[in-house]
């Protein structure tokens, strides 16, 4: 139960938004916070997002979180998964995945958020539709009309536009080369550091163009969270079937649902 907990915190935390957000939060807020974590991710390199695509790293983050855990590590994959269907997507539409696991390999202990996404993902409105599953419970698609209020164009600086960055009070600068070693081996990587306006953080992101999807070798973010390289490669799929989805109930329901899981 704690290592599900471990993997919940960990899918919804990666994205800037605590477990009990999804859980208890009444509006768009959550999605909100995901759609803007996702961007924020995005930040730090141009992205590749081929079909097929996807990159394994660890995540970790020593913040305290409200799921009670000081400190937690999990398996994220996000990647781009081929479309199964009879109906081919629209022109500029691709799907968008992150899968959260437990570094121990606890088999059930999976999260998996889904996007359908139009054109660059760090825009407001590119997510057209969203998906999320919870262990091997039925998915749930999150309302239309719910994303279509979290539809917020974020900042400059998650948005990776270096200049309007800087016009609001950060700053966005690439800096040296090094060579770095990972689980596949050394790469080729360049320091991007962004520097958030007000005094909100620091990221910094080791750029590979040899990375799929995200672009890059090893990141930290202002939040607490930093994310290291564990793999890469082609041929991904999709562990949601998104016509077998159903609408996402009230928040009562979706606590419930999540709380069976665990158990």
């Amino acid at each position: 139960m704690k290592a599900f907990h471990r993997v919940f915190a960990c899918g919804v935390g990666l994205l800037v938004c605590l477990p009990a957000g999804l859980v208890s939060a009444e509006g768009p807020a959550p999605i909100q916070d995901f759609v803007q974590g996702n961007r924020a991710l995005l930040s730090g390199a141009e992205p590749r997002l081929k079909p097929g695509d996807w990159v394994t790293y660890l995540f970790r983050t020593n913040t305290p979180t409200m799921a009670g855990l000081a400190r937690i590590e999990s398996l994220v994959k996000i990647s781009c998964p081929l479309h199964v269907g009879d109906q081919p997507l629209a022109a500029g539409q691709f799907w968008m995945e992150f899968e959260m696991a437990d570094p121990a390999g606890v088999s059930g202990n999976v999260m998996v958020l889904k996007m359908l996404v139009e054109g660059d993902p760090r825009q407001a409105g590119a997510v057209k539709r969203m998906f999320i599953k919870a262990g091997e419970r039925t998915p749930l698609e999150i309302p239309e009309e719910r994303l279509k209020k979290s539809a917020d164009p974020g900042t400059p600086c998650d948005r990776g536009d270096a200049e309007g960055c800087r016009a609001k009070g950060g700053d966005h600068q690439t800096r040296q080369t090094k060579r770095i070693y990972t689980k596949v081996g050394w790469l080729e990587a360049q320091s991007v550091v962004i520097r958030l306006p007000g005094q909100k953080g620091t990221r910094e992101f080791w750029v590979s163009r040899k990375v799929p999807v995200l672009g890059f070798v090893r990141a930290t973010m202002e939040n607490g969270v930093s994310l290291e390289l564990e793999g890469f490669g082609d041929g991904a799929l999709s562990r949601i079937d998104e016509t077998q989805a159903v609408p996402l109930p009230d928040t009562k329901v979706l606590e419930r649902q999540l709380q069976g899981a665990a158990q």
